[in-house]
């Protein structure tokens, strides 16, 4: 994709000897804001033009962001400028969060080494756009702060915003110690706003990822949607994980903790929550959603409802990281064909998954295609008369896009409980 003009014409008057191009190159780009989002010529989408202001000693910067999927992007450098830069054709209605590695001593095809990648992706010198005010900040040094565009079209989020005059539930976060497991983690707890003791236990939401959930305000979509009865009022547990690569990905032990220790006594020993599996929501994303769907799958009849969103449904027993999904020792799509082979009562799910979710042609034994396997398990679900709500959102794997599709997820799965 060529150059937009402004770089174009930043290359001439650098060439021709202006000394105050540069300069006033990156005053205009401070004052517009980052990155240039335009029309593109002719075609439905969005020409986007991230830029990056490198060292003197700058050898390569990357881009990240899920409008390029799941790979990494090598940025372009202009000759003879600090200016590096990178111009992407954007989905029509893309939303997705993004940063750069500046400092980066890694040489090579990173795309198409999964040892390099690892290392690449490491959250240690990933750094936001510092044109960009729009910044997703979890407050924890394993993730890095991340910048966030919307093209002009995105689908709507408009659960997010703290709304005045609707009340405010209540968060706390916990100690939980389970005997199951011999370990300790922190819950956080949502009860609604006029949370009471008495009367029809409330329906329950238990969601993996619980930090993740917690710094997505997912207090205040929950607020809303209760505000406006799209949902009932509900309690809330997030679960922090102390190892998601061993807890997440089908533990039977980690969701038999949950269905006889937390959810039966230290939930309901604190809370007027529901003991009913069909007033019981269980959710997550990514390998969250993965092991929200095989909890369903190990414990049916205490999970009648699941909540998925861009499940990793492509994981299987024997996985390894850094692996390639050409390694035949791994059993892929291993949860897909248990339920296939399944004979389970009536279930429901909700699944999202971004469209940029997918490898190139040059990725597809590093990365996995998690539209595609996410479509598989739709399929396999209709097929065996399971209840199915599935929609796929413009972005990638992406917090960006997550925290506007709960809602979706909880209206799905609660709306016809809501009070009318």
């Amino acid at each position: 994709m060529k150059r937009p003009d402004s770089l174009t014409a930043l290359a001439s008057a650098v060439a021709g000897g202006d000394a105050s191009a540069l300069h006033t190159f990156w005053a205009d780009a401070a004052a517009r804001g980052g990155p240039l989002i335009e029309r593109a010529d002719g075609r439905p989408g969005w020409d986007i033009t991230f830029l990056w202001r490198g060292a003197a000693d700058a050898k390569r910067v990357l881009l990240f962001g899920g409008f390029a999927g799941l790979g990494l992007i090598d940025m372009m450098h202009l000759p003879g400028t600090d200016v590096w830069y990178a111009v992407y054709r954007a989905d029509p209605r893309l939303r997705t969060s993004y940063e750069f590695r500046p400092h980066l001593d890694i040489e090579g095809e990173i795309n198409g080494d999964p040892v390099l990648r690892a290392k690449a992706v490491e959250p240690e010198g990933w750094l936001p756009d510092p044109l960009n005010p729009d910044k997703m900040d979890f407050g924890v040094p394993q993730a890095p702060v991340m910048s966030v565009i919307a093209v002009p079209d995105a689908a709507a989020q408009p659960w997010l915003a703290a709304r005045e005059g609707v009340p405010a539930g209540t968060v706390e976060p916990h100690r939980f110690e389970s005997a199951t497991l011999g370990n300790a983690r922190v819950i956080w707890t949502y009860t609604p706003p006029g949370y009471r003791t008495d009367g029809d236990p409330y329906p329950l939401v238990v969601l993996f990822d619980g930090f993740g959930y917690l710094k997505m305000d997912i207090a205040i979509t929950l607020d809303n949607l209760i505000a406006e009865k799209r949902i009932p009022p509900v309690i809330c547990a997030m679960i922090h994980q102390l190892d998601r690569n061993v807890e997440l990905p089908c533990n039977p032990q980690f969701i038999d903790c949950i269905a006889d220790e937390l959810l039966p006594t230290w939930v309901r020993q604190r809370y007027h929550a529901t003991g009913d599996p069909a007033r019981t929501v269980i959710g997550g994303l990514s390998y969250g959603g993965l092991a929200a769907t095989w909890a369903a799958f190990h414990r049916p009849h205490a999970f009648h409802n699941v909540l998925s969103q861009s499940g990793s449904y492509w994981w299987g027993p024997g996985l390894t990281i850094p692996a390639r999904l050409d390694d035949a020792s791994v059993d892929w799509h291993w949860l897909i064909r248990q339920y296939e082979a399944s004979a389970l009562p009536p279930l429901r799910f909700y699944l999202d998954v971004g469209t940029r979710e997918r490898p190139d042609l040059t990725d597809v034994y590093i990365y996995p295609d998690q539209v595609a396997c996410n479509r598989a398990l739709r399929d396999v679900l209709v097929a065996k008369g399971h209840d199915v709500t599935y929609a796929e959102f413009i972005g990638g794997h992406d917090y960006a896009c997550w925290r506007g599709t709960i809602a979706d997820g909880l209206i799905a799965l609660l709306g016809a409980l809501a009070p009318s």
